[in-house]
């Protein structure tokens, strides 16, 4: 369980916001 608190949620969230933007930068690309 001591993972959790290794990797708080933020991380996550964090990890979240980088492939959407990624994602929008590729359909940026695509346009």
């Amino acid at each position: 369980m001591e993972i959790i608190y290794d990797y708080p949620i933020w991380t996550t969230w964090f990890i979240c916001v980088i492939f959407f933007g990624l994602a929008s930068v590729i359909e940026t690309i695509k346009k």
